[in-house]
C-alpha cells in the first residue's frame, strides 16, 4: 500500500514538472465589414483644404533631377528651397493667395488691434505697409544748421 502511494505521488510530481503544452496561435478572423466611410462633410473638407499643401510649399518640395541644390541654411545637409529658389524668367511673380489656405485672424484679435491703433495714435510704421524709411520727424534747414555748428 505504501509503495503504491509513493509511486502515485511521484507520478503527480512528474506530471507537475512537465512543461505546459504550447498554445496554438490563431490568427484573428477577417473583419466582416468593408472599409469604413471616411469622414466627409463641408466643414471637414474645408478644414482639410485649409491645412493642405499650398502652391508655395509644392514649389519648395519640387526638385530637379541631376542638379546640386543650394542649401538654405548653408550647412552640409539641410533645407533647400526646391524650385522656389530657382531663377526663372527674370521677373518677380506675385504668388496667388488661396483664400482657403490663407492665415486668418479671429474677430476678437481684429477688434483688439483696431482698438490699439485708435488708442495709440492711429497707424504706426509697424502696422502700416510703409517701407520703414518714412519718418514723422521733419528737419528744417534751420535745425540742420544748428546741429552742425555744434
Amino acid at each position: 500500500v505504501g509503495y503504491e502511494l509513493k509511486e502515485e505521488i511521484e507520478r503527480k510530481f512528474d506530471k507537475w514538472q512537465e512543461p505546459p503544452p504550447v498554445k496554438q496561435v490563431k490568427p484573428l478572423p477577417a473583419p466582416l465589414d468593408g472599409q469604413r466611410k471616411k469622414r466627409g462633410g463641408r466643414r471637414y473638407r474645408k478644414m482639410k483644404e485649409r491645412l493642405g499643401l499650398t502652391e508655395i510649399r509644392k514649389q519648395a518640395n519640387r526638385m530637379s533631377f541631376g542638379e546640386i541644390e543650394e542649401d538654405a541654411y548653408q550647412e552640409d545637409l539641410g533645407f533647400s528651397l526646391g524650385h522656389l529658389g530657382k531663377a526663372g524668367s527674370g521677373r518677380v511673380r506675385q504668388t496667388q493667395v488661396n483664400e482657403a489656405t490663407k492665415a486668418r485672424i479671429s474677430k476678437t484679435l481684429q477688434r483688439t488691434l483696431q482698438k490699439q491703433s485708435v488708442v495709440y495714435g492711429g497707424k504706426s510704421t509697424i502696422r502700416d505697409r510703409s517701407s520703414g524709411t518714412a519718418s514723422s520727424v521733419a528737419f528744417t534747414p534751420l535745425q540742420v544748421g544748428r546741429g552742425l555748428r555744434g
